[in-house]
Order: C-alpha cells, then structure tokens, then sequence
C-alpha cells in the first residue's frame, strides 16, 4: 500500500510539473501556426501589390511612377527580407515543436508504465525535462534573432512609407491609372467630379487599401513572435520600443489620409483631379 501511495504521488505530482510544459507546447503550437499562414498570405499579397504597381508604369503619370519606383523597389525587397526571415525561423520552430512534443510524450509514457518513483527514473525525468529546456533555450535564441531582424526591417519600411512619402506617391499613382468610361465633353465639372467618385474609391481600395493592410499584417505577425517570449523580453525592449514607435507612425499617416481623404478633405479633391485630368 505504501509502495502504491508512493507510485501515486510521484505520478500526481510529475502530471502537475508537465503540465505548464503542455500548456506552452498548445499555445507555442498555435502561435507558430498563425505565423506559418500569415507568411502564405504575405508573400501572395505581395507578389499582388509589385504586379500592380508595374501596370502603372504605362497606365499613370511617368514622372509620378518614377518618383515612386525606387521607394517601391526598397519596399519590395525590404517585404522579400521578412518573408525570408520568417520562413528560416519556422523552420527551426517546427523542430523545437516535434522535439518538445516527443519529449513531453515519452515522460508521459514513462509515467503510464513506471511501478514506481524510484530515483533511477526521477533522474531519467529529469534528464528528459532538461532537454526540452534546452530545446526551448535554442528556439529562444533564433527567436530572438527574428525579431530584431523583423523589427530592423519594419523600421525601414515605415520610414519608406512616412518620410520617405511611398505612401502619398502610390496614392498619386493609382489615382492617375484610374480609367473613366467616356462622358459628355460639355458635362459640368461637378457632374464629372461625381463620375470619378466611385472608381477612384474602388482603386484606393484595392491599391493603397491592400498596400496598408500588408503592411498591417507585417506588423502583426512581428507581434506573435513577441508573443513567444519569455525570459529574452528584457533584452528584446529596445527592439520592441522601436516597432511600437514604427508602427505608431504608420497608423497616424493612415489616419491623416483618411481624414484628408473625407468629403472636404483637400487630398480626395487633388486625387479626383489627378483621375479627371488624364
């Protein structure tokens, strides 16, 4: 009886230390997933946004497209540098999850079979528990390298977008590559004013609209690899500090453009020109 209250209490007791180990394998799986679909659908939007910014070159107004094109050439390969980023680190995610997975599988395993808490299989436990901190240890440290390289090359891409004026040019170009069916020549400027409205609001859409939601998407995944941290948090603060500041740049352009890009705003009466002036 004692032999078996022994069994028991070594068996409750390891349950309850697996447990947090099986609780971050859930919520590290998860967040590795989210990033692995996040990548698909950044790369395929990507390739979306450079093919229609080269049907500009012959559909917009060239000294505007070519103001843009070397801004948009660093953006591109500053996108392609955190796709790479992200697709190196899942490749060592996926075989710190299958290791972590194993590990906590076989003492689970060791637990169902063992007759009893003997110190021979406390210390194989704890040898088993030391792997997957090693394990972990090693992830942390590619990790964190993801991040900084992520949170380097977002800096860039909203200097590009906010100082460097990607933002406003690419709103020029899809505005001046907008196509009106043909009208009255005698039409009334506020008639053909009203004409421009609906195809420029569908091309802002789906340019400068799919151009800010991929860069949204950039930013958040950099935030499930924040996520992931654990004891690097500190050493990843300056970092993390200078995302954040990055990201609060990006969203007040965006803001101010739609602000100027509302009935009055003097940006929507300059982009229904540039449509009507072609």
């Amino acid at each position: 009886e004692a032999k078996q209250s022994t069994k028991e209490t070594f068996a409750r007791r390891s349950t309850v230390a697996l447990a947090p180990a099986r609780k971050r394998l859930r919520r590290d799986t998860a967040t590795i997933g989210n990033v692995h679909i996040g990548l698909r659908g950044l790369t395929s939007t990507q390739r979306i946004i450079m093919k229609r910014a080269e049907s500009f070159q012959d559909l917009s107004d060239q000294n505007e497209f070519y103001a843009a094109s070397n801004m948009l050439v660093k953006f591109d390969s500053a996108m392609m540098k955190i796709q790479r980023i992200l697709s190196e680190y899942l490749s060592t995610a996926k075989e710190y999850l299958q290791r972590r997975q194993a590990a906590i599988r076989e003492l689970q395993n060791n637990l169902k079979i063992s007759e009893c808490g003997s110190e021979a299989m406390v210390q194989a436990a704890q040898i088993r528990m030391a792997e997957m901190e090693n394990a972990e240890k090693k992830h942390m440290n590619v990790l964190t390298g993801a991040f900084q390289d992520m949170a380097e090359n977002l800096d860039h891409v909203a200097d590009l977008l906010v100082n460097g004026g990607l933002l406003a040019h690419y709103l020029y170009l899809t505005a001046s590559a907008v196509k009106l069916p043909a009208a009255d020549a005698f039409a009334s400027l506020p008639g053909r004013f009203a004409r421009a409205e609906e195809p420029l609001r569908a091309a802002l859409l789906a340019g400068p609209g799919g151009f800010l939601g991929q860069v949204d998407q950039a930013f958040s995944l950099s935030q499930s690899l924040a996520d992931m941290w654990v004891s690097e948090a500190k050493a990843l603060e300056n970092d993390l500090r200078n995302l954040q500041s990055a990201w609060s740049n990006v969203r007040s352009a965006a803001k101010e453009l739609r602000r100027q890009l509302q009935p009055t705003g003097t940006l929507r009466w300059m982009l229904l020109l540039k449509v009507l002036d072609r």
